[in-house]
């Protein structure tokens, strides 16, 4: 576990910027929660339980009209993780809570040159580091290139038509991790360039001789995933979910 995510090797080309948010008290008790039922707890506080039909609703009509397949509406889209929620899906309804996430949304987008849509940045992995109480969340952007996820990045197209796809030689593609820290209030972006090659030297934050696609943070470093924030502005939704 790392608990010090200013501490890098020199080989990560890691760049710390200000998120300019101001993080309301909601947040704050989630980073502090000590343990998966205290977390669970807090999150229930400032979300309500949606069912997968509730999750579709909240996609406008001309959204829905183009899920032609179960596979394509959000529910099913979405990001989710054996965490500590009971339930499968949780609306932000807290609105400070909600505008916060969004915010962060849109900074990260902004940052590292993504796109808020279903072949991009769609979604964010929640770890609880309890040594240092600090909430980090690991942002997951260009997430379906044609090149590398052909069919996905097809079906994000005939939903957001309006976003054009990218390959793995797309210049930001490098940044396609990005990393919230609640403690530091920063947004750490991650330069990862040479990674797909597995060098040793980007340890401990990479999966080399783990994985075939070597262009991933090892998340698992950074605290204990408990859940996963979902956002698809583009369908209409004007709430974050987590997905279980």
């Amino acid at each position: 576990m790392i608990d010090d995510i200013t501490q890098v090797p020199e080989a990560i080309k890691i760049t710390y910027i200000d998120s300019g948010l101001e993080i309301p008290q909601t947040i704050q008790e989630l980073a502090g929660a000590e343990i998966s039922a205290d977390l669970r707890e807090k999150i229930e506080a400032i979300s309500e339980e949606r069912t997968d039909n509730e999750i579709t609703q909240m996609s406008s009509q001309i959204y829905q009209q183009r899920f032609t397949g179960d596979y394509l509406k959000p529910y099913n889209w979405a990001s989710g993780v054996s965490g500590c929620l009971e339930q499968d899906y949780r609306e932000v309804t807290d609105e400070g809570a909600n505008t916060f996430f969004i915010a962060l949304f849109n900074k990260v987008t902004d940052e590292i040159g993504a796109n808020l849509s279903r072949n991009n940045l769609f979604h964010g992995h929640c770890m609880i580091n309890t040594t240092v109480n600090d909430l980090r969340i690991v942002f997951h952007a260009f997430e379906y290139p044609s090149d590398l996820e052909a069919i996905k990045s097809e079906q994000a197209s005939a939903i957001d038509t309006t976003v054009a796809s990218f390959t793995r030689q797309t210049e930001n593609f490098k940044y396609r991790n990005a990393v919230y820290s609640t403690a530091l209030n920063q947004i750490i972006k991650i330069d990862m360039t040479g990674w797909e090659e597995g060098s040793e030297d980007h340890a401990p934050f990479n999966e080399a001789g783990t994985i075939i696609n070597h262009i991933c943070f090892d998340q698992d470093k950074l605290g204990t995933l408990e859940a996963t924030l979902n956002y698809f502005p583009k369908d209409g939704h004007r709430s974050v979910f987590f997905k279980k």
